[in-house]
């Protein structure tokens, strides 16, 4: 039986969210980030740039941005987990479970993502927060207190932690959206396979292929009137 006295409060839960969508946009705004890797060209220019952690010891943060011919609504509602579309794109996301839904559009997701690159399955437990400012659209995350009390750890699973991240959906014209995506997280990598794989290159690689995916969503998958708003 889960001892309810270690649960996290639905105030630190929301204090956690909240935190995390005022340190997205400071890092959005911060101009100290440092181009890495570029993909594609034209209108299908995707730009990765990284940036030394502010957690002390924790691996570089990655910032990608690119744009996407559609309006933030549609976008968002192939972005959100608990919509049918998300998993018919995202080849590596196995499932985004809702586990409470709070005020003010914060959310606790479970994330659980298929093995890939080597990597074993993976899946963290999120504190995530929602926010349209007019058309625009931002969506951040940090890892839930007391997540393996909320989740319990499966097995097959390696349970990593995310420190920050998020999406910025920016609508710059009428049929064009500037899209932002930060990852700031531990992966909880082996030795052996930290060795054998650069982080520095495996992140951004993972970052991309997330995002042509989703550029063929867009192009190629029907989204239905009620799950655009």
């Amino acid at each position: 039986m889960v001892n309810a006295a270690i649960l996290p409060s639905t105030e630190e839960i929301i204090k956690v969210a909240e935190g995390s969508y005022e340190k997205f946009r400071e890092q959005l705004d911060d101009l100290d980030w440092t181009l890495t890797r570029t993909f594609g060209k034209g209108a299908d220019l995707t730009e990765v740039y990284v940036k030394a952690s502010d957690v002390p010891g924790a691996e570089d943060m990655y910032l990608l941005k690119t744009t996407y011919t559609t309006s933030v609504p549609r976008l968002a509602a192939l972005l959100y987990p608990w919509n049918p579309y998300r998993q018919q794109w995202d080849v590596l996301l196995e499932t985004g479970e809702v586990i409470k839904k709070l005020e003010n559009d914060i959310y606790v997701v479970n994330h659980r993502t298929k093995a890939k690159f080597g990597l074993s399955c993976r899946d963290s437990v999120d504190a995530v927060k929602i926010v349209k400012d007019g058309v625009d659209l931002y969506v951040s995350s940090s890892f839930c207190p007391n997540g393996d009390v909320l989740v319990p750890e499966r097995k097959g699973y390696v349970r990593t932690t995310q420190y920050l991240g998020g999406y910025r959906l920016i609508q710059i014209d009428e049929n064009q959206v500037e899209f932002s995506m930060l990852f700031h997280a531990d992966l909880k990598l082996n030795k052996m396979i930290s060795f054998m794989t650069s982080i520095s290159s495996m992140k951004p690689k993972l970052m991309n292929e997330k995002t042509e995916n989703l550029r063929k969503a867009v192009k190629n998958i029907t989204v239905k009137p009620e799950h655009v708003s």
